[in-house]
């Protein structure tokens, strides 16, 4: 959805925008949480349209690689499905002009928690190496959306974040070993989102 008052949301000013309309529509509620995770290395932005199932599915993998053979794929995509994933609101950043007339959008941080039960070796490999570089393009799912996702070739650059996992051992829970995770980013408005084609 293009933001049309500032319609790459970054320019500070705004002054090539144009006041945004309300477009007459029902009311919709959406009450689903966050249900699946994307990420892939930074250098493995989509090229291709992500409304497009095929743009996807070839990269859409946990376990080809590039350093696997013969199922090598450059810059696979990992996912994996969580439950009731959270994005809290954020405290935007504004600042006043110098003449005390306008409000300049500056960056502030975003954040994704989430709680893992799944204590399988394998889960417990994938959050160690990403505790020790979670540098990674993600994007996620709730509802019918993902989020982190533009429309039109060359729109699927998802957002440059960082996932934070830690295990804990916790009595009190139903689930005792858990993984915390944060998934954390800095921008200036809420990222784009398209209708989920996968």
């Amino acid at each position: 959805m293009t933001n049309l008052f500032c319609p790459e949301c970054s320019d500070d000013l705004c002054v090539e925008g144009s006041m945004p309309v309300i477009p007459d529509h029902c009311e919709v509620f959406n009450d689903e949480l966050i249900s699946e995770i994307f990420f892939t290395d930074r250098a493995g932005a989509l090229e291709a349209d992500p409304t497009l199932a095929a743009s996807w599915t070839p990269r859409l993998t946990n376990t080809g690689g590039p350093e696997s053979t013969p199922t090598a794929i450059p810059h696979p995509i990992r996912h994996f499905k969580v439950v009731d994933g959270e994005k809290p609101i954020a405290t935007l950043n504004y600042k006043t002009t110098r003449g005390g007339s306008s409000s300049i959008l500056g960056r502030s941080t975003r954040t994704v928690t989430l709680v893992l039960e799944d204590d399988s070796d394998e889960m417990y490999e994938l959050m160690t190496a990403l505790q020790c570089n979670g540098n990674v393009l993600f994007a996620y799912r709730s509802g019918k959306h993902i989020y982190g996702m533009k429309a039109g070739a060359g729109g699927g650059t998802f957002i440059e974040a960082v996932i934070k996992p830690t295990y804990g051992i916790v009595s009190g829970t139903e689930i005792s070993h858990r993984w915390q995770v944060t998934i954390e980013w800095s921008a200036k408005c809420e990222e784009t989102r398209i209708l989920a084609p996968i």
